[in-house]
């Protein structure tokens, strides 16, 4: 029997820091989807239930706060791993803290930093 490849929603509204997000983790052996907006986030989230969500917390209409609020209001997505990823220094130590949140990044990250954390999050 084989172990399935981990899906990891990617959540960001920098086109440029999606897709190199994008190669580095398929490139690591990961299985990725891509989201621009919050509202674009919350239906992949539904529809394909991914391991992991990598979740700017700054978005276009809805922030990264809020989806992750919703997502835990839905039964189906309720327990889907969040990563926090945040260029906002102030929110670095908070969802550092928040007992929902599988792991946070600051933005930037090194390629390295970011694997490394990916990996303990799905662990």
């Amino acid at each position: 029997m084989t172990e399935r490849t981990p899906l990891i929603l990617i959540v960001d509204d920098d086109e440029s820091g999606r897709r190199m997000m994008q190669i580095m983790l398929e490139r690591a052996g990961y299985r990725t989807l891509l989201a621009e907006t919050g509202e674009t986030a919350l239906e992949l989230a539904a529809d394909s239930l991914p391991d992991l969500i990598v979740l700017d917390d700054v978005l276009p209409g809805i922030w990264g706060d809020e989806v992750r609020a919703r997502l835990r209001q839905n039964p189906f997505t309720e327990r889907i791993k969040v990563l926090m990823f945040t260029g906002r220094v102030e929110k670095i130590l908070d969802y550092r803290h928040q007992p929902d949140i599988a792991g946070m990044l600051p933005k930037p990250s090194h390629p390295k930093v970011v694997l490394s954390t990916i990996k303990a999050c799905l662990s």
